[in-house]
């Protein structure tokens, strides 16, 4: 009876650190949820209150600098894209710099934007087909800096 008992301990000791181990292994792969052509810093190369630019991570989380209500000022989105099919679903979105068109940025939390890459991956269209105030803040063709 003991050695039943010692034997099924041991086992479930066994199996139980196997786990641990397995599940505790990590695959880089796993922390590109964008395509990793997107990595890095972009502009839309327009200047004044038309300039918008992104910074995005292979994490997936940007940054993107923009002037929406033109004359108050330049401020700051930050969020996650998500890549889901053909579309990036933009998640967790807040303005950082205290603009009062700011507010109006969690709104966008969810949106499908279809990011179009060209150019040799130097160059991409953000589009959005099911909201144009998303493609008015976000929207246009970014140049890889």
């Amino acid at each position: 009876m003991k050695i039943n008992f010692l034997y099924k301990m041991t086992c479930m000791v066994l199996l139980t650190a196997a786990m641990l181990i397995f599940n505790g292994c990590t695959d880089d792969t796993d922390d590109e949820i964008v395509d990793p052509a997107l990595v890095g810093s972009w502009s839309n190369d327009l200047e004044g209150n038309n300039k918008r630019t992104f910074s995005i991570e292979k994490n997936g989380s940007f940054s993107a600098t923009l002037n929406p209500a033109g004359g108050e000022g330049e401020g700051i989105v930050t969020g996650v894209l998500v890549k889901e099919d053909n579309e990036y679903k933009m998640n967790n979105m807040k303005e950082t710099t205290e603009k009062d068109w700011g507010g109006a940025v969690s709104l966008y939390n969810g949106t499908y934007v279809q990011i179009e890459l060209s150019n040799n991956n130097n160059t991409f269209e953000l589009l959005c087909a099911d909201n144009v105030q998303v493609e008015m803040f976000f929207g246009g063709k970014y140049f890889r800096q």
